[in-house]
C-alpha cells in the first residue's frame, strides 16, 4: 500500500511469526549471505523464506529482498 512505502517490514502484520526478522535483515545486508528459514503461518501452512541482499546497479547494498 502507498502508506507502507519507507515503513519497516517489522511494523507490518504478515500473519507469519517472524522472530528476529530485523536481525536476519541486518545479517543479510552486512554479510551479503542469503538467509533461509522454514516458517509456519498462523493457519498452519509451511513456507520456506529466503532473504537475499539487494544490490544496486552500482553494486552497492540497497537493502534486502
Amino acid at each position: 500500500m502507498p502508506a507502507d512505502v519507507e515503513r519497516s517490514i517489522a511494523d507490518i502484520r504478515l500473519g507469519i511469526p517472524l522472530e528476529d526478522l530485523e536481525k536476519s535483515l541486518a545479517k543479510v545486508e552486512k554479510t551479503l549471505e542469503t538467509v533461509r528459514k522454514e516458517i509456519r503461518t498462523e493457519r498452519g501452512r509451511w513456507y520456506q523464506m529466503r532473504i537475499r541482499p539487494y544490490l544496486t546497479q552500482e553494486k552497492k547494498i540497497g537493502g534486502a529482498v
